[in-house]
Order: structure tokens, then C-alpha cells, then sequence
């Protein structure tokens, strides 16, 4: 079976430092995970050459550079890398779009013999809350379905991390931390990902979650199957999803490290004493605490810049 990883950064250490992790992560688990291709999605018109010649270490692994033209990333500013990952096919079985933050913990293998298996699949974690505010979820849904002449969808699923399951209901609308998708699927939803974003973005242009609003509208357009995957596939550090049990601890696949309070997320992999700091001091997350046994098990997770 052969896998490819898609992950958005924009050009700086603090993101090719997750994306390092992220291949040394990989590299642990074995085949078919550790030969898996690993490509890399900068966006804020960056350029090819510095990129590449500031990653030297990628050179161990499979990782490949994608840069965002100029003219994309001005078109779609700070959701440019997210969606350009869309814009060159792939041969691959299963590709994966995750975010910079997540890192694979564990193998899963059934996963993803069920996505080969399943005819135009689509597969993630539905998103804790609601992306509209106020009491506008239902009619802020619709108001989007519209836009694609499906305003009539059934609504059927509860928000990951609601209390009440029946509080607010959703079309299939999944955290991009850790979206997988058969090669079917990918190609029939990356044909209309640019004009789904374009419509998501114009129907709520204050929305930052704009992005996978559209992936939404673009699943239901394109009929697409949905797998709807518990917490472990997509597992962020959030005192939450332990106090609330959302997810059994020991069956967790994938770490999504979200919250900053801690450690700082986004330069500890890179700033030798905030590195210390997340080493050295015990976490009272308990996703946290198991992100940094993780980490530990590995050698040289921190990559000195300088």
C-alpha cells in the first residue's frame, strides 16, 4: 500500500521543526509508514531554492517541497498552503492532510486498509464545536448548503466534543488536523476544492474556518463517503477530551498538540531552552504528557538553527 502526507507551513523554523518531528515520527513506525511520501505545502510566496537549502536534514527523508505559486497565495492569502495541496494529482492509495501540529504516535493499519477498500472515501474527526457563533449554526449551515443547491442535506452529526449530542447538528464537517482520503476521492474533490473555498469565503468572509467549511460543501457536492473517526485518529492536548472521555488514552494514533499552556507548540522543537523547558517539566495534560514520552523516545527531536 503506499501513503502520502500533505502538510501546510508557511516558510519559517518553527514549522519545518513540526515537520520534522513529524518524519522522524514516521520513520519509527516502519513500512509502510516510514517510506511514505511526506509532501510539504509553503505557502506566503516563499521561495523553492531557500526552502530546500534551509531544510538540509530533509535530505534523510522522503520529504518534498511544494511552494504556492505567487498569484495563489495572493488569492487565497493565509489559506493558500491548505489548499494548494490539492493542486497536483497523486498516485497514491491514501493521501493524508494533516496540520504542521499533529504527529503519528501509533500505526494505523486498519484504517487504512478500510479506505482502500471503500469506494470514494473521505475519512476524519467531526470538528469539537460549531464554526458559527451565536446560536446560528442551523441557519449558518443552510445558508451555506444553499450555495450548492443542497440547502435540504439532513443534518446528522453531533459536534465532537459537544455534551449534549443533540445540542447542535452538523453536515459532515471535519478538523483538517487529520483528513484522509482513497485516491478516488481525492481526485474527484480536488476538481472543485479552489471554487469550494472561493464560496465558502464569500458566503462568510470573517470565518476562519472557511477551509473546512469547504471541504464540506465539497464532500456533499461530490457525494463523497464519509468515515467518521473518534478522538484517537485526531487527539488534541485539551483537558476536555480526557475529563469528558472522549478518548481512551492508550488507543490514541495521532496527537494533535493544539493548546499552548504548558508549553509553546509552536518553538519548542526549536528554541533549545523553551526544548529543556518541555523536556524537563512534567505535564498535567495527560495528551501532553504522552506527546513528550513520545518525543523522548526519539533522537534529536531539537534542531539547533543556529
Amino acid at each position: 500500500m503506499k501513503i502520502e502526507f500533505r502538510i501546510p507551513v508557511s516558510p519559517d523554523k518553527s514549522f519545518y521543526s513540526q515537520v520534522r518531528l513529524f518524519a522522524l515520527s514516521l520513520a519509527k513506525l516502519g513500512e509502510p509508514y516510514s517510506t511514505a511520501r511526506i509532501v510539504v505545502c509553503v505557502g506566503n510566496s516563499a521561495q523553492h531554492d531557500a526552502v530546500v537549502e534551509q531544510n538540509s536534514w530533509a535530505k534523510d527523508f522522503p520529504v518534498e517541497w511544494s511552494v504556492a505559486s505567487p498569484e495563489f497565495c495572493e488569492e487565497f492569502n493565509m489559506m493558500s498552503s491548505g489548499l494548494w495541496r490539492y493542486s497536483f494529482p497523486s498516485d497514491a492509495d491514501v493521501i493524508i492532510l494533516c496540520d504542521a501540529d499533529t504527529c503519528v504516535i501509533n500505526r494505523f493499519d486498519g484504517l487504512l486498509a478500510q479506505m482502500v477498500r471503500t469506494s470514494s472515501a473521505v475519512a476524519g474527526v467531526q470538528a469539537h464545536y460549531s464554526p458559527f457563533p451565536n446560536g446560528s449554526n442551523e441557519s449558518s449551515w443552510k445558508k451555506a448548503l444553499a450555495t450548492i443547491g443542497k440547502e435540504d442535506f439532513i443534518f446528522q452529526h453531533s459536534y465532537s466534543m459537544e455534551v449534549n449530542p443533540c445540542a447542535e447538528l452538523s453536515p459532515p464537517y471535519f478538523n483538517y488536523g487529520f483528513v484522509l482520503f482513497n485516491r478516488e476521492a481525492f481526485k474527484s474533490l480536488s476538481s472543485i476544492m479552489q471554487e469550494s473555498l472561493s464560496t465558502a469565503m464569500s458566503t462568510f468572509p470573517e470565518n476562519v474556518f472557511a477551509a473546512q467549511i469547504a471541504l464540506s460543501l465539497a464532500i456533499i457536492k461530490k457525494n463523497v463517503f464519509t468515515i467518521m473517526l473518534g478522538q484517537e485518529y485526531n487527539c488534541a492536548n485539551d483537558d476536555s477530551i480526557v475529563n469528558g472521555n472522549f478518548v481512551d488514552i492508550l488507543c490514541i494514533r495521532i496527537i494533535h498538540y493544539l493548546r499552548t499552556n504548558e508549553f509553546d507548540r509552536h518553538n519548542f522543537l526549536c528554541d533549545k531552552e523553551k526544548f529543556n523547558e518541555f523536556i524537563n517539566t512534567n505535564k498535567k495534560n495527560v495528551i501532553s504528557a504522552r506527546l513528550r514520552i513520545h518525543v523522548e523516545s526519539i533522537k534529536d527531536c531539537y534542531i539547533d538553527w543556529n
